[in-house]
């Protein structure tokens, strides 16, 4: 049996929607999140590990980054999108601000109200570092199980320590009398 090409087939046509079309199908506004008044844009397909909407368009691969371009405008070089209700799932572009990348690390520090073990950060737990802040209880374990894998090298220390401190102890001593 032969084919014959010069019949005219019908042709299905595609419909192609806008950007933000295909954008909006994809967002729920949440009936129980809201940050300052307005509810959250939680985005329902596909999350990344790190839980950000995945989108792809012909220069975003993150959804809040494109929701951000369709609603606010452009992004600054210098900037990132930084989610203010601190959900990542979250589009609303009421929720998004474009920030340097210190001021959304600061944020997201401050948002944190216990260390990854589930600590919390409380004053009394809480110690500075140079990249925020750390948890007294968490470093005082790591300490010990350290302590616990090179007893030898932790016995040193803590004798040198000792010398060292008896030995400033003497020179105030000595300048006290």
């Amino acid at each position: 049996m032969e084919i014959d090409y010069t019949k005219q087939h019908p042709v299905k046509k595609i419909k192609k929607r806008s950007i933000a079309g295909r954008f909006l199908a994809k967002i729920v506004v949440s009936e129980v999140l809201f940050h300052e008044g307005s509810a959250c844009w939680e985005w329902q397909p596909k999350l990344d590990g790190g839980g950000y909407g995945r989108f792809r368009t012909e220069d975003e691969h993150y959804a809040h980054r494109t929701a951000y371009k369709l609603f606010v405008g452009s992004i600054p070089d210098d900037k990132e999108i930084d989610h203010r209700c601190r959900r990542r799932h979250c589009v609303n572009p009421l929720h998004l601000e474009a920030v340097p990348h210190k001021i959304n690390q600061e944020r997201m520090a401050e948002a944190k109200t216990e260390c990854v073990k589930g600590h919390p950060f409380t004053p009394e737990n809480t110690f500075k570092m140079k990249s925020g802040r750390g948890c007294k209880i968490c470093r005082y374990q790591r300490v010990k199980e350290w302590r616990e894998r090179n007893p030898e090298h932790a016995r040193r220390i803590n004798t040198e320590s000792k010398r060292n401190w008896r030995q400033k102890q003497a020179k105030s001593d000595n300048i006290v009398r």
